[in-house]
């Protein structure tokens, strides 16, 4: 699931190392709480199919919803991130609301 929203991230012009150059106080959008259901087995060799869907906003934290489909479009398992966008203050992470320009390009 990280490597999913690590890379709809970056199609969306979103590059965590670069907003961390820019600002060395960003830490990125650390994962708080994470669940995953199993529905159905995958075999050795098989290519599984991640969906990653538009992010849920509240507050300062999102959710990430994820979708892991066999060869055959069933569902193999299904889970949800939950993330905070983080930044450093005083030397400590804290959950800080995302700009509004990362949040539109998340949206489209």
């Amino acid at each position: 699931m990280d490597e999913g929203f690590t890379e709809m991230a970056l199609a969306r012009g979103i590059d965590f190392a670069e907003l961390q150059r820019a600002d060395p106080h960003f830490r990125g959008a650390p994962l708080v709480d994470v669940r995953c259901s199993f529905r159905a087995p995958a075999r050795y060799g098989e290519v599984i199919t991640q969906e990653v869907a538009p992010l849920v906003f509240g507050g300062r934290s999102f959710s990430v919803a994820h979708r892991f489909l066999l060869p055959d479009g069933n569902l193999a398992a299904a889970g949800e991130q939950v993330r905070i966008w983080g930044r450093e203050v005083a030397g400590v992470l804290r959950a800080v609301t995302m700009p509004e320009a990362i949040a539109a390009r998340f949206a489209g």
